[in-house]
């Protein structure tokens, strides 16, 4: 009776192991499906951030020249005269409130890259971490596979060797 207790449990721990085998497998292919995407994901991240830094790169430039040419203008002392004048005056206001909106959509625009690099630098360390995890799902896969067949082939050799006394309980 003992004997076959053991096979028993033997056979429950050939199951549990093979069983862990197969479970942890789906849940690995399903990772490195989800790790793959998410290296394509970040690919796409970084040439959108990087297309960003250009726009940024150029916003400030052609603000940089904008206003430099505005305070040449503005060093004219004729120019100084000239906007006292009510009508002349007013294209004065409006260069003044485009400076002053390139510069809130340069602050934005530089507010957003941070942002977007901050997401970026944590998508990264999720998917190694997700790397990580991965890894080792795959160790303990594989310890799940060698346990199992350790069970199945002490399973199988002492079914064979207790064979007599295994015809014995089952008739």
């Amino acid at each position: 009776m003992n004997k076959l207790f053991l096979l028993i449990v033997l056979m429950l721990f050939a199951v549990g192991s093979i069983s862990g085998y197969v479970y942890l497998n789906k849940k690995i292919i399903v990772g490195e499906i989800k790790i793959a995407e998410g290296k394509i994901q970040i690919a796409n991240d970084e040439s959108m951030l990087a297309k960003g830094k250009a726009r940024l790169y150029e916003g400030q430039r052609k603000l940089s020249s904008a206003k430099k040419t505005h305070n040449t203008v503005q060093s004219n002392p004729l120019i100084k005269i000239v906007n006292i004048l009510p009508i002349i005056g007013e294209p004065e206001n409006i260069v003044r409130n485009k400076i002053a909106e390139g510069d809130k959509l340069v602050a934005k625009g530089k507010d957003r890259i941070t942002s977007g690099e901050a997401k970026l630098k944590t998508v990264k360390l999720e998917l190694q971490s997700g790397i990580e995890r991965l890894k080792k799902a795959s160790v303990i896969r594989t310890l799940f596979l060698i346990a199992g067949i350790c069970f199945t082939s002490i399973l199988i050799a002492l079914g064979f060797y207790w064979r007599q006394v295994l015809i014995k309980i089952f008739r």
